[in-house]
């Protein structure tokens, strides 16, 4: 705790389920703190913890605070927490997020089974991208129509 003061950090993501880190000595720093039960195991589907995982690392940003995201030894799951977050938050490829943090962190090497759910995640983003396009396209084309309209009336 001393370490996390100084470094002025806010809060700790941990994703390690064989650390148990203590809530209520991380309160009385005012350091807030997601434990998250993952395993890092090729049968584990961190997937499901994405959700929760980002919408903590956005209340840390958003209130202008520092975080830790940590596992046992900071190669796997915390890095494909932070390599799923580039690729969520700053719309970055897989290779782009990848690449991003292995040059601050070079030894980060997310297993294989979470490196293919890293890959489907990426589809399922262009999949969300390419259905906001279609939508933004659709509506766009319906603005064009009812101008025509309007200027022929």
């Amino acid at each position: 705790i001393d370490n996390l003061k100084r470094l002025g950090i806010t809060h700790v993501l941990n994703m390690a389920q064989e650390i148990d880190l203590n809530m209520s000595e991380m309160s009385k720093h005012n350091i807030k703190l997601l434990n998250i039960q993952a395993k890092d195991a090729k049968t584990y589907n961190i997937r499901t913890d994405f959700d929760q995982a980002f919408y903590f690392i956005d209340q840390a940003l958003k209130s202008q605070g520092k975080i830790v995201i940590n596992c046992a030894r900071g190669i796997s799951r915390s890095a494909t927490i932070v390599i799923g977050y580039l690729m969520f938050r700053f719309d970055m490829s897989l290779n782009e997020a990848y690449q991003h943090t292995t040059r601050l962190r070079p030894h980060v090497r997310p297993n294989s089974n979470f490196r293919r759910q890293l890959e489907l995640f990426e589809q399922e983003l262009n999949y969300l991208k390419y259905l906001n396009e279609l939508k933004q396209t659709s509506c766009t084309n319906r603005i064009g129509m009812y101008e025509n309209y309007m200027n022929a009336s």
